[in-house]
């Protein structure tokens, strides 16, 4: 596997260092079961509305779901909570980076934690601290992590993304 050469510059500013190149700048993702990272420009409805192939559904799907829930395309209700459980039934990971009393975290929102699941939340992990990813201009290196379900409010892993990195 060939090597490249990070984007990210030396000059560190506390946890954050300025990106030379601009990375991923996003504070939504999708990580697919395959452990690709998908960026959300705004919310993750929208992604899921544009293509929703990528992700295993259909448009005819969809609109068969809106009017279930009598809700609109792009609604953030019922709906969105049905497409989501779908997915991430197969395997898919609900990504949100967020500022929260003073720290930032990264919430992975997934059905089940898995050691696929895990992996892939090591690697979303590891491109942030190399700068791969970021929020806003500034590069996140440690942020808070949580792992959980939305769907049975049930938390599988809270804490800082160093030590998470740091198991095996």
């Amino acid at each position: 596997m060939k090597k490249t050469k990070t984007a990210v510059s030396k000059k560190m500013l506390g946890n954050k260092i300025k990106s030379k190149y601009p990375p991923m700048c996003f504070d939504a993702y999708f990580i697919s079961p395959e452990g690709k990272v998908i960026p959300v420009p705004k919310l993750h409805i929208n992604v899921i509305d544009a293509d929703p192939e990528l992700f295993g559904l259909t448009k005819k799907y969809l609109d068969k779901i809106y009017e279930k829930h009598g809700e609109g395309r792009g609604s953030e209700s019922c709906a969105r909570r049905e497409f989501l459980k779908r997915i991430k039934d197969k395997g898919w990971i609900r990504v949100r980076i967020y500022f929260e009393s003073r720290r930032y975290v990264v919430k992975f929102d997934l059905n089940r934690y898995t050691e696929d699941s895990k992996k892939h939340i090591r690697k979303f992990l590891g491109l942030m601290k190399q700068g791969k990813i970021q929020s806003a201009d500034l590069i996140i290196r440690y942020p808070d992590v949580k792992i959980w379900n939305e769907c049975k409010v049930r938390g599988y892993y809270s804490g800082n993304s160093k030590d998470l990195l740091a198991l095996k």
